[in-house]
Formats: C-alpha cells, sequence, structure tokens
C-alpha cells in the first residue's frame, strides 16, 4: 500500500469510528428496546431454582435473565440455561428421560451471537461443556464448524419440579411443554 493510501485510509478510519460513535451513541443506548419488553417479559416470568430456556431470539433474551430479576429486587434463579438462542428454527427430540437432542437447522451461534464464540474457535463434533447438573455435547455441524445438533443431559429427569422450562413468545416468556420420551416437537 503506497502511504497516501496509507494515511488516507488511517484518517477515514478514525473519522469514521469518532463521527459515527457519537452519532449513534444515543440508538445504541437505546437499543436493547429494540429486542422487544426483555425485562417486562423476564420479570413476569416464572421461576424454579433453574430455568431453562428452550428457545431465544438472542442470546441477549436469556443470558441476562438473573441479572435484571435481581436489578428489579425480584427472587432469582440458582441458575439459567439456554438451550437455543438465534432466529433459527429448532426442533427439540427427547431421546430419553434426561436427555433433549436439539436441532437448529440453520446452526447456533449466528449474527450477533458470534460475539460469544466467533469462527477462530468451532466446536467440534463431539465436543462437551459440562455445567453444574448439565451436559452439553455436539453431535453435528454446519459447513462452517458452528454446531447443529446438540445432545442436552440433565442429571435429573426433566420432569425434575426444580426445571421451570421456558421458551420466548412475541415479547413474552411462555411455559414450556416437555416433550414425551420419543417424541420430536418444532420450536419456531
Amino acid at each position: 500500500m503506497r502511504r497516501m493510501d496509507y494515511l488516507f485510509f488511517k484518517k477515514g478510519f478514525w473519522v469514521i469510528h469518532l463521527g459515527l460513535a457519537v452519532i449513534l451513541l444515543p440508538w445504541i443506548s437505546y437499543s436493547p428496546k429494540t429486542f422487544g419488553n426483555i425485562e417486562e417479559a423476564i420479570l413476569a416470568a416464572p421461576i424454579q431454582p433453574t430455568v431453562v430456556i428452550v428457545s431465544a431470539p438472542s442470546a441477549f433474551h436469556a443470558d441476562f435473565f438473573g441479572l435484571i430479576r435481581r436489578r428489579y429486587g425480584a427472587d432469582a434463579p440458582e441458575r439459567v440455561w439456554n438451550l437455543g438462542a438465534g432466529l433459527s428454527p429448532l426442533s427439540v427430540y427427547r431421546q430419553d428421560e434426561t436427555t433433549l437432542v436439539v436441532t437448529a437447522r440453520d446452526g447456533y451461534i449466528s449474527g450477533f451471537d458470534s460475539v460469544f464464540r466467533g469462527g477462530a474457535h468451532p466446536m467440534l463434533r463431539g465436543e462437551s461443556v459440562w455445567l453444574n447438573g448439565m451436559q452439553a455435547t455436539v453431535r453435528g455441524v454446519t459447513w462452517d464448524g458452528r454446531p447443529s445438533l446438540v445432545e442436552f443431559r440433565f442429571a435429573e429427569p426433566l420432569e425434575n419440579p426444580n426445571y421451570q422450562w421456558l421458551v420466548w413468545g412475541a415479547d413474552v416468556l411462555l411455559v414450556w411443554r416437555i416433550p414425551n420420551v420419543g417424541e420430536t416437537v418444532s420450536v419456531p
């Protein structure tokens, strides 16, 4: 790159970032509202010690569940597990008393959610993540290395009363019906 081109690029970079940052700050500050009434939905949701969110429009919708409840002085669950975030439709198969197999048609970790795990660190088939009381294992991946089929194995039967199963509806969290063993259900 010639020196003149480099200087123009460097100046343009700063003008765009500093200029746009100032102009877009009010919108960025308000941006959580573009996701809908997340806080109201979370505060109205029923809870148990473990909240399992089967599907949410984005990780943002699920990851701040406990923090939002605490911020407003509401009881918060001991843990929140998010089984699916993103715009990809899900199908959920109940394998046995303690296991759900979730298929994300377009794969997990897309759009903004790639901030949490980028393409430089793809998940591999067979890779597991262990949480206190649940194990998630990647059983299938997309062509670009994102999980598309994940097995969630819980320490307790899915009907355990300590689990609260929820799914996002139109700006509201709804109680989700656990499928029977051998049953597959769709989650939009």
